[in-house]
């Protein structure tokens, strides 16, 4: 039987601390981080199995217990640290550069909680280097998204049509950008 199976949790636990701040080390330069902890737990959940996973809902139906278990999307660990640079280029142009790691721990990026589409935790690099008057009417910035080229799965899901006609676990995902260079242009009439 094919079908979409849609349930929800009877309970869950969730606490976690959260912490940002900016520090301004000296006039041209600023230090901003965040850290993000958080632990999910549900408390009662029967949901949809992974394909191959093994039905253990105590009602004996065709669900598995999740209990004890995490969500979706959430790691334990989450951060970010940047350091911003600003400098003046004679009277009237501004240097803005701009160094930023993106930190994220392991997470399930699918509701199953399949083992196969476990997103690893990994480490971003971004940068951007800008050029501007000190009047503020223009910009031209250079800038790098992903620059260590990490591949990043944003959402998984299992495809059951697979299972069920060649009895093989098969996948389908999203993934984020791959390494990004750009050049951007602002101009305020």
């Amino acid at each position: 039987v094919l079908g979409f199976n849609v349930s929800n949790a009877g309970a869950a636990e969730v606490q976690g601390l959260e912490l940002d701040g900016r520090w301004k080390i000296v006039d041209s330069l600023m230090l901003r981080g965040s850290v993000a902890w958080t632990d999910f737990e549900y408390k009662e959940f029967f949901g949809q199995c992974y394909v191959g996973q093994i039905p253990d809902a105590p009602d004996g139906s065709q669900n598995c217990d999740y209990a004890g278990k995490t969500n979706i999307f959430v790691p334990d660990l989450a951060g970010s640290v940047a350091l911003d640079w600003i400098v003046n280029l004679g009277a009237t142009l501004q240097l803005t550069t701009t160094l930023e790691t993106v930190y994220s721990g392991a997470y399930y990026p699918q509701a199953t909680l399949d083992p196969a589409t476990k997103q690893d935790s990994y480490a971003k690099f971004n940068a951007r280097v800008a050029l501007a008057p000190n009047e503020g009417n223009w910009e031209i910035a250079l800038l790098g998204r992903n620059l260590t080229d990490e591949t990043v799965t944003g959402h998984a899901a299992d495809m059951p049509l697979a299972a069920l006609t060649v009895v093989a676990a098969s996948y389908g995902a999203f993934v984020a950008h791959a390494r990004i260079l750009a050049l951007q242009a602002r101009f305020n009439a």
